[in-house]
């Protein structure tokens, strides 16, 4: 049963929906997500810090004006019915959105339908990626909006207008109004020197990202000196390596932002590289259980 999804904790077949075209997510593409991170050890499935992504889910939902019917336990016990009926892989990957199904306007409030899928990250442009060229892209940000801290649908259009028949690079690079570097379409960005690891601050006009947030916890974990703060444009040339974090590929190097080269083998990347992974080992996981749920 792959082919199975949950709505508002029922099980369906994917096959069998059909689309409501007066919903405000088909007419105005209102609407927001999470893809809370799975992790596979030995044969054995868990949720990562899920809490992290049902908090961010919510607020998500309550900037657009979205009423969200389940709690964190309720929607934790749809996520296990739905895996019983799957078989996970490593390309597994979950996915929650939330949006209306009925007939809704574009200002009104509306009643949020859930729906929890899983979907093989084999199709997407950057799966089993281990090292990105990335170029900075024409759009421009604003910084300080919030709408920046929403994981809405909607957000991506940009990145796929920008990347559409380009085949050179992997993803692009958002600035600001203030020639400040923001994030990549799907992920949050560092950058090394020596050995301090720089990365935005949230009001440059990024997404809050939970991975984001793990690394710099990481880092302070081992004691690497973290610079969270603007970043202008003009700078990037002054690094020695880049590296991007999301949830779906971890930490991913960038070779290249336009015309300037990173070393992909820097030691405190692959330093903080080792660092990611092991977190998510069998030791770890039984050591720090708070942050895992078993599917």
């Amino acid at each position: 049963m792959n082919n199975s999804i949950i709505i508002n904790n029922e099980l369906y077949k994917n096959s069998e929906l059909l689309v409501n075209i007066s919903s405000n997510m088909i007419r105005y593409g209102i609407g927001v997500f999470e893809a809370p991170k799975i992790v596979n050890i030995n044969e054995k499935y868990y949720l990562f810090s899920f809490e992290l992504y049902y908090s961010r889910l919510i607020k998500s939902c309550q900037s657009l004006n979205i009423k969200f019917r389940y709690s964190y336990f309720e929607i934790v016990d749809q996520i296990k019915k739905l895996i019983q009926n799957h078989t996970l892989s490593d390309n597994s990957a979950l996915r929650i959105n939330v949006f209306s199904l009925e007939c809704s306007e574009l200002l009104e409030e509306v009643e949020g339908d859930v729906i929890i899928s899983i979907l093989d990250t084999n199709h997407r442009n950057d799966a089993n990626l281990i090292e990105k060229i990335i170029r900075i892209g024409s759009f421009e940000r604003i910084k300080g909006h919030s709408i920046y801290k929403i994981k809405s649908p909607a957000n991506y259009e940009t990145s796929r207008v920008e990347l559409f028949g380009d085949n050179d690079v992997d993803d692009v690079l958002y600035t600001n109004n203030n020639g400040e570097i923001c994030e990549l379409s799907r992920s949050n960005i560092f950058f090394i020197k020596g050995n301090i690891v720089y990365t935005p601050d949230l009001n440059s006009g990024i997404l809050e990202g939970i991975t984001r947030q793990h690394v710099i916890d990481i880092c302070k974990k081992y004691k690497i000196s973290v610079h969270v703060s603007s970043i202008s444009r003009d700078d990037l040339s002054g690094f020695e390596s880049s590296f991007c974090t999301g949830t779906t590929n971890g930490i991913v190097s960038i070779k290249k932002i336009n015309d300037i080269v990173y070393n992909t083998q820097n030691r405190m990347l692959n330093f903080i590289k080792d660092l990611y992974l092991s977190e998510f080992t069998s030791t770890e996981i039984i050591k720090n259980m708070e942050k895992f749920i078993e599917l």
